[in-house]
């Protein structure tokens, strides 16, 4: 759910982000609609892909999540943060992070922290 706060937080126009929450049935019809072009599925064993109408479809397979880091950000803290979510449960979880996007104004500075 934090993807649906950061994109209710940027300049995303409505309706380009959306999160759904439910079932199979709710799945079925996302993949179905004519009038949606990309989805994405966490547990998606759960989630069977039903569909005739073919479009991008992003799965949550475990352990490959971005870590995305804005200018903005504390960065003592979100390196912290960093630590805590790649290295929590010996990184055996769906939540892990495996690569990380950094603003380019922030580059040095996080990266320098980051190593130490």
């Amino acid at each position: 759910m934090l993807a649906n706060i950061i994109s209710t937080e940027t300049e995303l126009p409505s309706g380009i982000f959306d999160v759904i929450t439910g079932d199979e049935i709710i799945g079925k019809n996302i993949t179905e609609h004519k009038g949606i072009d990309k989805c994405s599925f966490t547990e998606f064993e759960q989630n069977p892909f039903y569909s005739s109408n073919l479009k991008r479809v992003t799965l949550e397979l475990e352990d490959k999540n971005v870590m995305i880091v804005f200018s903005d950000v504390y960065i003592d803290k979100a390196v912290e943060d960093i630590y805590w979510v790649t290295f929590a449960n010996s990184g055996q979880n769906c939540c892990t992070g495996s690569r990380l996007f950094l603003n380019e104004n922030i580059q040095v500075e996080f990266l320098g922290k980051l190593k130490n």
